[in-house]
């Protein structure tokens, strides 16, 4: 079968729109759209490689691969066509091989740390499932990526887009559970997800529009203390601080009683305490 010119295939839609994108068949959202910028030169140097994958060689994926592994900027090129061609998006990833991962990874974070705010809807979902993607293959760097995209979850934020991005980062992690628990996981992510989650509880008090998401922000935090409680001490001063408005959670109460029992303790053995971290 010849394979199909990307040129000659129908045009992306621009979604680029403060409203959340729609569900797709990826469990995300959002229709295909562009990269309103791109994130880095390199990006724009590697958009030749996409346009024909298969020429004349008998097998137009092996062709495909070939072309990229020619290329520096593989990794690079890669992501640019994960997050500006969802249709494909499983195909680039599959190309990934070795450290390619890693630096896919580190691509993908410059993007949401760098650029997020200028890119469309469309590639902030691709985003998403990229993290998936990686953490679900225990990809160095996923967590980085992961880091990058909780910083655009703030409490504050009630806005359409800002809670599709909160909702699916909490789907993902709860699905990817035992890389978020890993050794190599936990002691970086773990912190960050319970205090980003205790404050996105905290602020949700009491609007009966939120009761939802504030439970399922519950949830993941006590998931969080009952299977690493140290990654969790962590956080230090945050940490009490943090918990006090949520101590008469039924969810919460317990992490409280731990956290005040600890302070006790320290404080008898002359120890140094949470609040002094």
């Amino acid at each position: 079968m010849a394979a199909v010119d990307p040129d000659e295939a129908e045009q992306p839609r621009d979604n680029s729109c403060s409203e959340p994108p729609q569900p797709s068949r990826t469990g995300l959202t959002g229709d295909v759209a562009k990269l309103d910028m791109l994130p880095t030169p390199s990006f724009g140097a590697a958009n030749p490689l996409f346009r024909n994958p298969a020429e004349s060689l008998p097998s137009p994926l092996d062709a495909w691969r070939r072309r990229l592994a020619a290329s520096a900027k593989e990794p690079e090129a890669l992501v640019y066509g994960m997050l500006t061609e969802p249709a494909s998006a499983a195909r680039h990833f599959s190309a990934l091989r070795g450290d390619g991962f890693s630096a896919a990874a580190a691509a993908a974070d410059h993007v949401a740390d760098v650029h997020w705010a200028k890119v469309s809807s469309t590639a902030k979902a691709q985003l998403v499932w990229l993290l998936s993607q990686l953490a679900a293959n225990r990809a160095p760097g996923a967590e980085r990526l992961a880091l990058a995209l909780l910083r655009r979850v703030e409490s504050a934020d009630v806005s359409a887009a800002a809670l599709w991005l909160g909702d699916n980062l909490r789907e993902l992690l709860l699905r990817q559970k035992s890389w978020l628990l890993a050794p190599n996981t936990a002691d970086h992510l773990v912190p960050v997800v319970l205090l980003a989650h205790l404050r996105l509880a905290a602020e949700w008090s009491g609007a009966d529009a939120m009761a939802a998401r504030r439970d399922a922000a519950l949830g993941l935090c006590a998931e969080l203390w009952a299977a690493r409680p140290q990654a969790c001490k962590a956080l230090g001063r945050e940490l009490p601080l943090a918990l006090w408005p949520l101590r008469a959670e039924a969810r919460i109460a317990g992490a409280w009683r731990d956290v005040v029992d600890s302070e006790a303790a320290a404080r008898r053995a002359g120890a140094k305490t949470l609040l002094a971290t």
